[in-house]
């Protein structure tokens, strides 16, 4: 968990830059899109997590080992058409 955390906080800042910088105009419709999405999926996330687990340790492993295999793979895919 350190990681991921770490990780998060530490490239939050430079995704953001990296993201509004394609966007030509709205740049504010586009970062509280972009924020929107974070909390959505944060949301979403602590639902998934507050299920009633066994142990829930294995399953927050397993949550951001799947979420950075679907980032992992949409990248991939998404280099292959060129985008």
């Amino acid at each position: 968990m350190f990681m991921i955390t770490f990780y998060l906080g530490l490239s939050r800042l430079p995704r953001n830059n990296l993201l509004l910088e394609q966007v030509d105009r709205d740049a504010g419709a586009s970062s509280s899109l972009l924020i929107f999405t974070c909390f959505t999926l944060g949301a979403a996330g602590m639902w998934l997590i507050s299920l009633d687990w066994p142990d829930k340790i294995p399953v927050l492993g397993s949550i951001a080992l799947g979420c950075g295999a679907l980032v992992l793979g949409a990248w991939v895919v998404l280099q292959k058409r060129g985008i």
